[in-house]
């Protein structure tokens, strides 16, 4: 399923990771990221940093 989304150059989030697992979205390699952070890759190659949020109510 990865492949597939990266042969479609799809826009996507990697939140924190090893960087040893490679590049996982749009050339984008996961590193050690504070909690709550992610990096937003989109098709034109922009990679931005992003805050996430956890709403825990039921």
């Amino acid at each position: 399923m990865v492949q597939r989304l990266t042969d479609l150059s799809v826009p996507g989030f990697v939140f924190s990771g090893d960087r040893m697992e490679g590049r996982v979205i749009g050339g984008v390699t996961a590193t050690r990221l504070p909690l709550g952070r992610a990096l937003y890759a989109n098709r034109n190659g922009l990679v931005g940093q992003v805050q996430t949020a956890l709403d825990d109510t039921d």
